[in-house]
């Protein structure tokens, strides 16, 4: 066994078995055909996993911050049902992507395997309620190929206490509270001072609602928000711009 495999091993047994692992029948391919070949960093699945686990943020080994997507899987009511949760963790931009038009995703893949909907439902997607490993590859192969990106949420380099973007996730939860709390032009802001140093596109997103709240132009930034792959948006883009 090589190193690298011994490893991955190793961080993956820091999840408690029956929680994570035991959703597939064979870690090996988990390791190999996905963690490995996508170059999924061991540190941010494991923050991924932990909060997901806890329900809250938390620092993974005093340093590593949950990514961006996994906020949308917190709580457990958020998760459907029939995906493991191997994949929240490891590509929980996938699964953010995938549960924002499933049926219409899955037909683009029935096109691009040359395989009819029929062959998913009865072989290719669900195993005791659960997408299939061999489905799940084929979706985050298919979710590379259709979006050009480059890499994945997490294999770019984990999240630390010191990146701008834990700042910028600091000041877009603060600005969230403002919001919450009936307090908007503080939370405008907030927000101004966030797309300024990090544009996040969940900050495009809050922005735009914060400015209808305020009754100022804010469709322009649910677009951006749109633009930038933030799929979530467009319920919201439907809901007050159309």
């Amino acid at each position: 066994m090589n190193s690298l495999k011994e490893n991955w091993l190793n961080a993956i047994n820091k999840i408690t078995l029956d929680y994570f692992i035991d959703e597939i029948e064979n870690q090996d391919l988990l390791i190999d055909d996905l963690l490995i070949k996508y170059n999924i960093n061991q540190n941010q699945l494991l923050a991924n996993a932990e909060f997901m686990k806890r329900g809250m943020i938390e620092i993974y080994d005093g340093i590593y911050r949950p990514s961006d997507s996994i906020f949308r899987f917190g709580s457990e009511s958020k998760r459907p049902r029939a995906y493991p949760l191997w994949f929240f963790a490891a590509f929980p931009d996938v699964a953010s992507w995938y549960i924002s038009d499933p049926n219409k995703t899955t037909n683009l893949i029935c096109k691009a395997t040359n395989k009819t909907e029929d062959y998913f439902e009865k072989e290719y997607n669900y195993v005791d309620r659960k997408l299939s490993f061999i489905f799940i590859k084929q979706l985050i192969s298919y979710y590379s190929e259709s979006t050009n990106k480059l890499q994945f949420e997490c294999s770019r380099k984990p999240i630390t206490m010191m990146d701008p973007e834990m700042q910028s996730q600091d000041i877009f939860y603060t600005a969230q509270d403002l919001f919450m709390a009936g307090r908007g032009q503080e939370a405008l802001e907030k927000l101004n001072h966030l797309i300024e140093i990090f544009p996040l596109a969940k900050g495009y997103l809050l922005r735009g609602l914060v400015k209808l709240e305020l009754k100022q132009l804010g469709c322009v930034d649910i677009q951006k928000a749109i633009d930038l792959g933030f799929y979530q948006a467009e319920e919201a883009y439907d809901k007050f711009c159309d």
